[in-house]
């Protein structure tokens, strides 16, 4: 675990990651919202993302996928306790 927090206390944001992230409006916004960062230099495919973690977080009702810019996802989940059970159990 202290390997880890090392990794951390290492990890800095660049100039334009600082500046932060302009999420664009989404049909029917509710609070049920999770934002995710894919740390890669390949083009992260939204639909691929979408069919590998349906089956991994086995929501009541189906989620969708938004792509942001840059590796940047937003994932909408209609019911909040799919997003509470999605934060809880992981991944």
């Amino acid at each position: 675990m202290e390997e880890v927090e090392g990794m951390w206390q290492k990890l800095s944001l660049s100039e334009e990651e600082e500046a932060g992230l302009e999420v664009p409006k989404l049909p029917g916004v509710s609070k049920s919202l999770l934002a995710g960062k894919f740390l890669t230099h390949r083009i992260v495919n939204r639909e691929a993302v979408s069919r590998t973690f349906k089956p991994l977080w086995r929501t009541r009702k189906p989620f969708h996928v938004y792509d942001v810019g840059e590796n940047n996802l937003i994932f909408k989940f209609p019911m909040d306790t799919d997003l509470e059970r999605v934060l809880e159990y992981e991944p």
